[in-house]
């Protein structure tokens, strides 16, 4: 049997690096790995008010991306007032990527848990 190239031996480092990162994140974390989906990650405020707005407003984008943006700005905050939505933190990115794990798992939570395409490099 032949030894592996260069290429299958390049491969293997950084599914090793993956899997060391994974753990120590793990270890890190612990024991909040075990609370990631029900729970709400607040911080020291004694109020979950800024993430829970948060956790509002990328569900707006995703119902409003189902209905292809119709109304967008319209958001039913800081009624009667009209076009409040820009007044807020829209996150229209940060909505299309929201979207499809809403859709999918129903959880909302999960979004801030994991990992945040709109904050990688």
């Amino acid at each position: 049997m032949d030894a592996p190239g260069p290429a299958a031996r390049a491969t293997r480092l950084p599914r090793w690096a993956c899997l060391a990162y994974a753990v120590g994140a793990l270890v890190a974390t612990w024991p909040l790995p075990l609370h990631l989906a029900p729970r709400v990650p607040t911080g020291t405020e004694p109020t979950a008010t800024v993430p829970l707005f948060n956790l509002w407003s990328l569900r707006w984008n995703a119902d409003r991306l189902a209905h292809l943006y119709a109304g967008y700005w319209q958001a039913p905050i800081f009624h009667p007032a009209r076009g409040t939505f820009a007044s807020s933190e829209p996150e229209p990115l940060s909505g299309l990527a929201f979207a499809p794990i809403h859709w999918l798992t129903g959880n909302q939570v999960l979004w801030r848990t994991g990992p945040d395409p709109m904050r990688w490099p």
